[in-house]
């Protein structure tokens, strides 16, 4: 599957652009090309069209890898926190409220990442 595009005419780089408006351009078009495109075949082959259609537009290929090499690492670092942020609940308790006694139990239950309702 390709992305259709108009001129494939991007920002130059020879522009007086900021470096990061300029990556921003390689950024939005590899994440439209992992976005849309399923097959890892068809993303090979519409990365050799964005690196190509970049090229043209004056682009070295080293912007190219260290927006990939950003993405990369911007994704385990996402993976990442989700994984540390996410702690299995051991299962659920559903209590009345008892003044005293249900604040006790909520403590408890915290400890041993067990969710609660009243």
């Amino acid at each position: 599957m390709s992305l259709h595009r108009h001129t494939d005419q991007y920002l130059n780089f020879a522009s007086q652009h900021p470096l990061h408006q300029k990556l921003g351009v390689v950024r939005t078009l590899l994440d439209r090309k992992d976005a849309i495109v399923t097959e890892e075949e068809d993303k090979q082959q519409e990365e050799e069209h964005i690196k190509h259609a970049l090229n043209q537009c004056g682009y070295p290929n080293w912007t190219i890898e260290k927006v990939k090499h950003q993405i990369r690492d911007k994704t385990k670092a996402k993976k990442k926190a989700k994984d540390k942020n996410t702690e299995r609940s051991k299962g659920m308790v559903v209590i009345p409220y008892v003044q005293g006694v249900s604040e006790r139990l909520q403590q408890v239950f915290k400890k041993r990442k067990t969710s609660r309702q009243r």
